[in-house]
């Protein structure tokens, strides 16, 4: 029987991962529209770890409030169902990505949340999460990035009043 699925060895995986990052990576601060998104790397300007107190900065809120680094984690309120944190990121048009991250890695979170990706701020016509619950909840999305340069990574506050926490965001070619 033929086999169609495919399948890369870890170091083949690694090199994709690295040549994204090589890609985009500029050196020095960090900039959402040349260097990757991700928490695996050498350089200190890589967002996704939100080990710096500045890292929040480069987010954008929609509905949302009192944004902050708190143990580590990305935190807001959000004030509306739906609020959400945006940011842009270079891809390379017509690449398949993987996108991971942690949801309320330590149990501190109110609310539930979602990860979308999209052509705009708050849009998830690329790719969307399904419902994330408290209590360190990992996810795991694959796309493709279609015609585009830039996308949108919207974390979404689903639960109006209540604080989302987000880390260990990565995203690599897949």
């Amino acid at each position: 029987m033929l086999g169609l699925g495919s399948s890369c060895n870890s170091e083949e995986g690694y090199a994709k991962g690295e040549r994204y990052r090589e890609r985009f990576h500029t050196g020095g601060t960090f900039a959402e529209t040349t260097n990757p998104i991700g928490r695996i790397g050498s350089e200190s300007d890589y967002i996704g770890d939100f080990s710096e107190s500045t890292d929040k900065d480069e987010y954008t809120l929609v509905n949302a409030s009192s944004a902050g680094i708190a143990g580590g984690e990305y935190k807001y309120r959000v004030s509306a169902t739906n609020g959400y944190a945006w940011i842009t990121f270079s891809v390379v048009p017509n690449t398949s990505y993987t996108f991971t991250c942690t949801y309320d890695k330590g149990s501190t979170a109110n609310g539930t949340g979602r990860v979308w990706i999209g052509t705009s701020a708050g849009a998830f016509n690329i790719v969307a999460s399904s419902e994330l619950a408290t209590g360190d909840t990992d996810v795991s999305l694959t796309f493709n990035s279609g015609a585009n340069n830039y996308l949108y990574l919207n974390l979404v506050g689903t639960t109006s009043g209540r604080f989302s926490y987000w880390d260990d965001i990565s995203l690599k070619e897949s």
